[in-house]
Formats: C-alpha cells, sequence, structure tokens
C-alpha cells in the first residue's frame, strides 16, 4: 500500500503499547483500519520487566523507511519510553537518528532472526510493504509473504 502523502496518519496509529499484558501469545493480531490502510500490529510476549515503567519498552518496526513506519518511530521516539529498531529493505536513508536500522528480507529466515536475536523486542509492530502495484505483479512471491 502507499498512503497518500501529506496525510497526517495520526488519527489512526492508535497503538495500545501501554496496554500490553506480559505473556501476550504472538498470535495475538490487533488491526486498525484507517481510510484504505490496513495496520497489522504483531505483539511479541511481553516481560514484567518490560512493563514496569523504568524499563523502555523494546520496540522493532518494519519497513522503518517507508512513510508509516517513518512517522510510528518518530512519535514512539517523541515519547522518550521507548527504544526503536527498525527494519528496511532497500532505502536506509530518512529514518530517524537514535534508531538502530537492520537490513532485512522478511522472506529470509535468516535474516529475522538475527535481527529479533541482536535486538530482542517486546513489540513488533509489521509496517512492511510494497508501495509499487508494478512491483507486486512482477514479483508475486515477494507481495505474498503470509502464504
Amino acid at each position: 500500500f502507499a498512503p497518500r502523502m501529506g496525510r497526517d496518519p495520526s488519527h489512526c496509529l492508535h497503538l495500545p503499547l501501554h496496554t500490553l499484558k506480559a505473556n501476550v501469545p504472538l498470535t495475538n493480531l490487533r488491526y486498525t483500519l484507517c481510510s484504505t490502510v490496513l495496520l497489522l500490529v504483531l505483539l511479541a510476549p511481553v516481560s514484567s520487566a518490560a512493563m514496569s515503567s523504568e524499563a523502555p519498552t523494546r520496540v522493532l518496526v518494519t519497513g522503518g523507511s517507508g512513510y508509516l513506519g517513518q512517522f510510528l518511530i518518530d512519535r514512539l521516539l517523541q515519547t522518550g519510553k521507548h527504544t526503536v529498531a527498525a527494519t528496511y529493505m532497500n532505502k536506509k536513508e530518512g529514518m530517524c537518528d537514535g534508531v538502530d536500522a537492520f537490513r532485512m528480507n522478511l522472506a529470509s529466515e535468516g535474516d529475522i532472526l538475527a535481527c529479533l536475536s541482536s535486538f530482542s523486542p517486546d513489540v513488533v509492530v509489521n509496517l512492511a510493504a510494497i508501495s509499487s502495484p508494478a512491483a507486486c505483479g512482477k514479483d508475486t512471491a515477494a507481495s505474498r509473504l503470509d502464504q
């Protein structure tokens, strides 16, 4: 998907990071629909230490170099309550300072495991997408990672 540039998506990004409970199964999915954009938030198990007010929540944003990814990362960093890492596939430009960046192909199990092992996130927000319909048509396997 490609959100319309210039639109402020803040009205639809209601990610309940502060309401997470310990031992949330990885299969727990939360959806938020805003205009034509569907955001899928994967909640990884959260330790009790991550839930304490002293420890920042470790958030991994896939697609961190994209429009929504950059917006979310900026918002998370503004709170001062989160340690943020982000993934990118082709371009690292535009990612915020203070963010650990990982080049990752979501089709590569090795890339995913290396990133998760290195950063150890409490929460994973999947905003990675192929934004070009033409590219999806050329590489249908990459546009259907869920199969």
